[in-house]
């Protein structure tokens, strides 16, 4: 089926939600796509056998970057880290969200793909264990980090703040419930290059903002606050903090108001702020 499409320029192929035999995958990878660069199977019933899986390792797909797996609860083990030995040079982005994956097979994938620039790994239950051996792994090219929705508990966020990220750009780690100790031990990470920070769904509090302003982050440009519990004294806190670079910044859905509003105070006009918060969201 696949191997017979004449579509020499397809750059991204999505087969989501698709009911895909293991004869499927098997035609799927003799698909002659020289200019394929992401290739989606979320919630693909083929990707529930290893065997199956098998069949993707043999793509020439040369331009091959990403990587959909996402939502296919039933993701084998073995088979993902079968797809490792897939030759796929420019290969740097693997979304694995939903996929309840054993992550003891983290330092296979930095192994097998050590240029990786993107891994996504929502909605999982994360231990503390699991982030231990993701922070062991040598992500040096590293860029994009998800971990929403992952039940990361204290000692996990204190595990992740002290992993060597050089070239992390974007962090999520909204829909975690953290506290305000969280925060503090978040903080002390090594953040110099990371861009993006996205902590909405967090139960966030004023005492949290203390720690999040006191935080070091040169290079922010988008911070994510939606949802959260922030009130006008966390509003003032948050306002303290040195965001020289921040163009985004999403307060939509918390404690909202005229008097929330007037939280800003100075804070605007202050040099950390006057340049730096233009598409400010604020939903009153």
């Amino acid at each position: 089926m696949f191997g017979n499409w004449q579509m020499p320029m397809l750059e991204e192929l999505d087969l989501s939600y698709n009911c895909m035999n293991e004869k499927c995958m098997e035609t799927l990878s003799k698909g002659n796509w020289p200019q394929l660069k992401k290739l989606k199977l979320q919630c693909c019933t083929g990707t529930r056998y290893a065997d199956a899986m098998a069949y993707l390792t043999l793509g020439k797909w040369l331009c091959l970057e990403s990587l959909d797996l996402s939502r296919n609860w039933y993701l084998p083990t073995q088979g993902l880290i079968g797809l490792t030995e897939a030759h796929w040079p420019l290969f740097k982005n693997l979304d694995l969200e939903s996929t309840a994956v054993n992550l003891s097979v983290l330092l296979c994938l930095a192994e097998g793909w050590p240029k990786l620039q993107g891994l996504h790994l929502g909605n999982h239950l994360v231990s503390a264990e699991s982030i231990d051996d993701l922070v062991m792994c040598e992500w040096l090219h590293l860029k994009e980090l998800c971990l929403s929705s992952s039940n990361l508990n204290a000692t996990a966020i204190w595990l992740l703040s002290l992993g060597n990220w050089p070239n992390l750009e974007s962090l999520d780690l909204g829909k975690n419930s953290l506290s305000a100790s969280d925060i503090e031990a978040l903080v002390k990470g090594n953040w110099h290059k990371l861009q993006a920070l996205h902590l909405c769904d967090d139960y966030l509090d004023a005492a949290a903002m203390v720690h999040l302003a006191n935080g070091s982050w040169p290079l922010l440009r988008m911070l994510g606050l939606a949802r959260n519990h922030l009130d006008v004294k966390a509003l003032q806190y948050l306002m303290k903090g040195a965001w020289f670079e921040l163009e985004t910044l999403d307060l939509s859905d918390n404690m909202t108001g005229r008097n929330w509003v007037s939280g800003w105070g100075t804070g605007l006009t202050s040099p950390c702020c006057d340049a730096a918060l233009r598409p400010c969201r604020i939903a009153r």
